[in-house]
């Protein structure tokens, strides 16, 4: 009894009964609760409510007051998926957690909370899984030429069901309000009495309350809509990977319901998508090329021939890379056909780049080569710079691009490379004068000796040595921009509204020591006028 006890006090089983709105009063002294709908809109109940509208406001505000502003940048952003994946074994919403690396995983909290689930019920998945699986849907659908006209059949077959619907039960209301008018007249003249009366009329009022409310609705405007839709959708896949994290968790909630993502954690796979219901038509409609969705009820479900095996790892046995099933081939061909590369599509089925190399190639699929990623200009200044004896890695990571394709490029073009220890060090390397100007100029706009000095291949001190040289040897060791007086108080103000020290100094361009000092100096004037 004890530990059942426990069990529902649960810190994490109270908050969760805190923040649903199922016991608060919908409006002031309606007396009713609240009920939030799969899309996510809050209506009226007909349940009486636990706690009265100022009651609930007032708790909000406590809450608040005891917010504590999360420590780790990681944990300030938005998360995708929350509040819309659910566990496909309980139903459950699964909860964002960090790993030791400041990872964000969504995980399923039945262990903790000791509710039953039919799987151990502390699996998890990474974000970024189920973030890449996700664009992986996206990228699936295709609509064909004549969608439009496909959508505009089904908006009008759904209307005539609808109003086939709508005049049954409205016949049948009229029905009952008609017997029921019949039986009052009858009990005046005497014909029957007072608990016959009663009996028939709570029948027919029962029967009345059953009969569902058909909505009549408009059947040009939802086929607008979902034109909308299916052209957001088709341009919505390039998008997914460009956007924030912010332009992302609004893209999931425009397409799906609350818990609206069911994902097999121990499969590691989405199973089912409950799309709103001015984007399930379309999304059917661009999925169903693909013959790996089906549409049930309310929502699209992955087809069990594509699902993939359960993760069982034995210890101590970590096995080869898993063979993949026809099924898990088919999708492999398609994501490499739409562009996705080779690597991902191997990590994404947990097999190896090989295996998904050969794939490729017994489907006849041409692979791109490698191409120049850097223009002329590029590579005449990459060249120079590795005359100059700047290290492969550092001029390749200055443009962008792997050491050994440097190494490639050069060597193709006849460009003669020095040996290891042929090669100046650090501080004895030469810069062109181009280049020390260049550096002169990164040094007064603020950027940092160390910085500058890595950009060009050089040690801190030869950068120095030749700033000192130069006419202005004194403005190189302004490492900082000086802030003016109204910047300086407007990091005051920032820092009084309770931003971090940091975050102001990044947002002024300098240090958080610099601005530090600028602050235990405009204290010690504050206190001499104060004298």
């Amino acid at each position: 009894m004890i530990e059942e006890a426990k069990s529902v006090f649960r810190t994490d089983v109270l908050s969760s009964q805190y923040s649903s709105w199922f016991p608060r009063e919908f409006a002031p002294g309606c007396g009713h609760g609240t009920i939030e709908t799969p899309s996510g809109e809050l209506v009226e109940g007909k349940h009486p409510a636990a706690w009265p509208h100022e009651l609930w406001q007032r708790m909000i505000e406590v809450k608040a007051s005891q917010y504590r502003r999360p420590r780790k940048e990681a944990q300030k952003r938005p998360h995708e998926f929350s509040r819309i994946i659910v566990c496909a074994a309980c139903q459950r919403p699964l909860r964002v957690s960090f790993g030791s690396k400041g990872l964000p995983y969504y995980r399923d909290t039945s262990l903790e909370r000791k509710l039953p689930c039919p799987t151990t019920g502390s699996l998890s998945v990474r974000s970024a899984l189920v973030m890449q699986q996700f664009g992986e849907v996206l990228r699936s659908v295709e609509l064909p030429a004549t969608w439009r006209e496909a959508i505009a059949e089904q908006c009008k077959a759904v209307a005539s069901t609808e109003g086939g619907e709508h005049i049954r039960v409205q016949k049948r209301r009229a029905e009952l309000d008609a017997e029921q008018k019949r039986l009052v007249n009858v009990y005046t003249k005497g014909y029957i009495t007072e608990q016959e009366l009663d009996e028939k009329v709570e029948r027919i009022r029962s029967e009345l309350f059953t009969l569902p409310f058909v909505q009549v609705k408009d059947t040009e405007k939802i086929t607008k809509e979902l034109f909308s839709t299916g052209e957001t959708l088709e341009h919505m896949a390039d998008y997914w990977n460009e956007a924030t994290a912010e332009e992302r968790r609004d893209i999931v909630w425009s397409l799906l319901n609350a818990e609206g993502l069911v994902y097999d954690l121990e499969r590691q796979v989405i199973i089912g998508l409950k799309p709103r219901a001015s984007v399930l038509p379309v999304l059917a409609l661009g999925l169903e090329a693909t013959l790996m969705w089906e549409q049930r009820e309310d929502g699209l479900w992955l087809r069990e021939d594509y699902w993939p095996p359960k993760r069982e790892v034995e210890e101590g046995k970590p096995g080869r890379p898993p063979t993949l099933t026809a099924a898990q081939q088919k999708r492999a061909v398609m994501l490499i056909r739409q562009g996705m590369p080779l690597q991902q599509v191997a990590e994404l089925l947990e097999t190896s780049y090989d295996i998904v190399y050969r794939l490729a190639k017994s489907a006849g699929i041409e692979l791109p080569r490698a191409e120049r990623k850097l223009t002329p200009e590029q590579l005449r200044e990459a060249y120079e710079l590795l005359a100059a004896d700047v290290p492969f890695r550092q001029v390749a990571k200055r443009f962008g691009i792997n050491p050994e394709s440097l190494r490639r490029l050069a060597e193709q073009d006849g460009i003669k490379l020095k040996n290891r220890g042929e090669k100046l060090t650090l501080t004895k390397r030469k810069l062109t004068l181009e280049q020390q100007q260049e550096a002169r100029d990164l040094v007064r706009s603020g950027v940092s000796l160390r910085q500058t000095a890595s950009m060009f291949g050089i040690s801190r001190q030869a950068l120095v040595d030749l700033l000192k040289d130069g006419e202005d040897s004194v403005e190189w060791q302004r490492k900082e921009p000086i802030l003016t007086l109204e910047q300086q108080q407007e990091a005051c103000e920032l820092l009084e509204t309770g931003a971090s020290l940091r975050r102001v100094a990044k947002l002024f361009g300098t240090t958080h020591q610099t601005l530090a000092r600028y602050l235990r100096r405009e204290e010690q004037n504050s206190k001499r006028e104060g004298r």
